[in-house]
């Protein structure tokens, strides 16, 4: 009987041993351990502002099941022309705007393009909102006050949320059929986000009521065409004073 106790309490110490490992295994405090966090810095997203001058990504975030949302944001540093760049080009379903919190009387299918690009000798910023369903530009007036491009990405969004996080929680999910590690982070304004690796780069993100994003970054250069409002594309100022009259 005092064997059987003995091997019993042993096998409790065991068990508690075990769960104290898997607890501290899945809930970490100091995010810049996580995979999302080195990624996002090995290729210096997060801290991109510093300048390190010849920094250039286009990165795309697509929900490839459903086609409810896509992204292209890019961010470039062109050392010739002496100006940083930031561009997004959006595109957003009906029933990806009604999960993100928009009124289902108002919704319509939205296509959105958002150019800035500040000259770094005197910090002039020149910035454009591209409408297009409509086919119209409106040019930004006070660029400093309003961060269009930022507010509108994802993914630049992801990057201050992981950075600021106090802690995270990791682990495995199947998806796809796949075993993948996932980093969960809990943000101040969007809630979960999950965060999937796949050979050590960030593969998938995944909002509260928000389709699973495939992600997939290119260390490329802004193509030029990407910054040229399209010849067809009527000035949004003017159309609203033809309107008027």
């Amino acid at each position: 009987m005092k064997k059987f106790l003995k091997v019993r309490n042993i096998i409790i110490i065991l068990i508690v041993i075990v769960a104290i490992g898997i607890i501290a295994y899945i809930r970490q405090t100091d995010v810049t351990t996580s995979k999302a966090y080195q990624y996002l810095d090995k290729i210096d997203l997060i801290h991109y502002h510093d300048h390190n001058w010849g920094k250039k990504y286009i990165c795309t975030l697509e929900d490839k099941k459903e086609n409810t949302y896509k992204e292209i944001y890019a961010y470039e540093e062109d050392t010739e022309k002496v100006r940083a760049i930031e561009y997004l080009d959006r595109y957003c379903s009906k029933e990806f705007l009604m999960k993100d919190g928009v009124n289902a009387d108002e919704v319509e299918e939205d296509s959105q393009t958002d150019i800035r690009i500040t000259n770094m000798e005197n910090l002039e910023i020149s910035e454009y909102i591209l409408n297009n369903d409509i086919k119209t530009y409106l040019k930004v007036t006070d660029p400093n006050e309003n961060d269009v491009v930022g507010n509108g990405s994802y993914f630049y969004r992801l990057q201050e949320q992981v950075r600021t996080c106090d802690q995270y929680i990791r682990g495995f999910e199947l998806i796809d059929g796949k075993l993948l590690y996932v980093e969960r982070f809990e943000t101040k304004d969007e809630g979960t986000v999950k965060i999937y690796i796949e050979d050590d780069k960030i593969k998938y993100i995944k909002y509260d009521d928000i389709n699973l994003l495939e992600l997939s970054i290119e260390e490329d250069k802004i193509p030029e065409q990407w910054l040229e409002i399209p010849s067809d594309y009527k000035d949004e100022e003017v159309v609203l004073q033809e309107m008027n009259n």
